[in-house]
């Protein structure tokens, strides 16, 4: 039997709170199918769902875990700041209009003449800090290695022309005790009102209870839909390993507005890696690394699926997995604008034998399919985070899945570095994906495919990475990354195209030639890297006992037919590669440098699909800087007179949001 919720009323059920309810007086073995129709299921609280329970969205279906603001007015004509009354209660860190994600109040930089103590904070010459109405509002933001932390400001205060941050506790503790990655200096600072002053930005004064926000040139405060992101989870399961939970669908649906507010507690955000959380006791003693928040959390599942369903708009994770993860297929999704990674499988931790190598099968993540998702645009905030992270899977495959436009992996399976005698990683199969444009920011030691840590595999029977098309890796270390203690993988029949990245960029911007695989030390044993392709032969192979074939060379212009084949098979197949057909995937504008006065030209946009289709942005917005200089109709541009004309562009698609200057010599 199925049960329908409406989001206008008069379904079976009023609301998804109602669903949870009636949820709760079920015997455990009773199924239900529940279809959410079409329209936006807003949310106060996280919705609890129990074993045998399928939740199908009709076509639009949305579960919301935000709140409109309206009532706007202008506040500060000069810098065209608009406020709302939300009240003091509201806490939140992020914040959407019209679906494009604002950037929180930020400076354009670090602090000048800094200098660090791993014991209180920063000094430095920057005291007009301390005049701001709520300094201890203030986070710092830091780029260290292969991590993003932050850490909140205590108090600032300034003698003889020195401004002295203590950094809050224990935030700046577990920051500064990280050991490669502790920080150093800030690279910006953001949440101040002064901060404001760029178009897009925003800001939430908690002590007052107002919301302040620039609009971009195209957006219209009397009707834009602002929406603030309250729920830092939308649905969990809560299974234990006793009982867990059982065949629990999720299908057609999309998962929006979610936030994670854990970095704005006195704990900031101390990432160790792949934004896995680095803190310690309030004894002093070490905790084990643990995942981030998520939209979408499960604890120990049996028989999920997750198919169909769009994760958007998110402040923390998309989708997370721990416990004992047992026959889930997570196919046929699209992630995209999240704060963290997208698909999180399994806990990080390497002092619990339970997790890292379990004996009772009960606790094992095994037998999972993680096939044909659609991935980009994650990572927005907190940087080292992956697509796909799995912490000790086995029995898993991880397959034609397309991942792009990520500033850290794409892949990272495994933990432990070489320090695990063992793990249960066996059986694991990383095949057939398309993964360009990651490594794509200042973070670095990542790569497409990353892996770490010893398995359970051996060479009769290792794990495989194996006809992956790979391109645009764009920082250090390689396009594929064995990384400490790894063994018993077989990488084989890849394509490594990196021919459009010739110079890549790492730890304090060193430049170097891209390497198509990194093993760079002699802990990482007894593996197999034979029949592979690649626009490079630089590498690192520090590996023992490591049977290595170097790549069969081509160049983009003359490909093989083997590697013909390998790029054609990679990435979604094609009944999913239809759904995601019309999504819009580069854009970029045909420059126009100079023009003669009473010379027209056309500003011209290219934008192309995943099958590479050119196709007409869903919104296109254009503004003249320069009215006395050039004139503006539609696309197409008239000089008047000569200088210097500039003209911006924005491309928003699905809430992505991709900007454009010209700067035009008029002659």
């Amino acid at each position: 039997m199925k049960y329908y919720i409406d989001p206008k009323g008069g379904g079976d059920f009023s609301t998804l709170e109602d669903l949870e309810e009636y949820l709760l007086n079920l015997a455990k073995d009773q199924a239900i199918h529940v279809i959410l129709r079409k329209g936006t299921h807003c949310i106060l609280r996280p919705i609890t769902l129990k074993s045998n329970v399928t939740l199908e969205g009709e076509d639009g279906a949305i579960i919301s875990g935000g709140i409109r603001i309206s009532d706007w007015s202008l506040f500060d004509p000069s810098r065209n700041i608009y406020r709302s009354f939300v009240g003091t209660n509201v806490r939140t860190r992020q914040l959407f209009c019209n679906g494009i994600r604002g950037t929180r109040a930020r400076s354009e930089g670090g602090l000048h003449n800094c200098a660090t103590d791993y014991a209180t904070g920063h000094t430095t010459t920057d005291c007009f800090l301390a005049d701001f109405k709520y300094p201890q509002d203030l986070e710092m933001v830091y780029y260290e290695q292969w991590t993003n932390p932050r850490c909140g400001v205590e108090k600032i205060e300034v003698k003889d022309g020195i401004a002295t941050l203590t950094m809050k506790q224990p935030g700046w503790s577990f920051v500064t005790n990280k050991g490669l990655t502790s920080v150093s200096t800030p690279v910006y600072y953001e949440n101040a009102y002064e901060l404001l002053t760029d178009e897009g930005e925003w800001y939430l004064d908690i002590h007052e209870g107002y919301l302040y926000y620039i609009p971009r040139f195209f957006e219209d405060m009397a009707t834009a839909e602002i929406i603030l992101p309250l729920c830092e989870q939308l649905l969990v399961v809560n299974g234990t390993v006793e009982n867990p939970a059982e065949n629990i669908t999720l299908q057609n649906l999309t998962f929006q507005y979610a936030t994670w507010r854990r970095p704005s507690g006195n704990g900031g955000h101390s990432d160790a890696q792949n934004n896995h959380l680095r803190e310690k006791a309030p004894d002093g003693s070490s905790l084990p690394d643990r995942l981030s928040g998520a939209a979408v959390e499960t604890d120990y599942i049996k028989g999920l699926t997750v198919n169909g369903c769009t994760f958007r708009h998110l402040g923390g994770a998309g989708l997370k997995l721990t416990g004992a993860v047992q026959n889930s297929v997570i196919e046929g999704n699209e992630f995209y604008d999240i704060s963290g990674g997208a698909i999180l499988l399994g806990e990080p931790d390497v002092t619990d034998e339970n997790v890292y190598c379990p004996k009772d099968e009960r606790y094992a993540i095994q037998n999972n399919r993680v096939n044909n998702n659609y991935i980009h645009s994650i990572g927005v905030e907190y940087r080292s985070a992956a697509g796909i992270s799995a912490g000790f899977p086995a029995d898993t495959e991880f397959c034609h899945n397309e991942l792009f436009d990520m500033p850290y992996s794409g892949f990272h399976i495994g933990y432990g570095w070489d320090r695990l005698p063992k793990s249960c990683i066996h059986n694991v199969k990383i095949a057939d994906n398309y993964i360009h444009q990651v490594m794509n920011d200042r973070i670095f030691d990542g790569s497409a495919i990353y892996a770490l840590g010893p398995t359970g595999g051996s060479l009769d029977d290792p794990n495989r990475i194996t006809g992956n098309f790979v391109t645009q890796v764009q920082n250090y270390h390689g396009a594929l990354y064995l990384d400490e203690g790894s063994s018993f993988w077989e990488v084989s029949h890849n394509v490594v195209d990196l021919s459009d990245t010739p110079t890549w960029y790492g730890k304090g911007d060193t430049p170097g030639k891209p390497r198509w695989i990194h093993l760079w030390r002699d802990s990482i044993h007894h593996n197999r890297i034979i029949d592979n392709y690649s626009t490079t032969d630089e590498k690192t192979n520090k590996a023992v006992e490591t049977e290595f074939e170097e790549p069969h060379l081509f160049h983009a212009e003359n490909l093989p037919t083997e590697v013909v084949r390998i790029r054609q098979n990679a990435g979604l197949e094609a009944r999913f590669a239809e759904h995601f057909a019309n999504r819009l995937q580069a854009a970029a504008v045909e420059p126009i440098t100079k023009m003669k006065t009473g010379e027209c030209l056309e500003i011209a946009m290219h934008a192309k699909t995943l099958s590479g289709e050119s196709i007409q942005p869903q919104e296109l917005h254009l503004r003249n800087r320069s009215p006395e200089i050039v004139s503006l109709c539609g696309n197409m541009l008239t000089a008047l007179k000569k200088g210097v004309a500039l003209i911006d562009i924005a491309v928003a698609d699905g809430g992505l949001l991709q900007q454009f200057q010209l700067c035009i010599l008029i002659q």
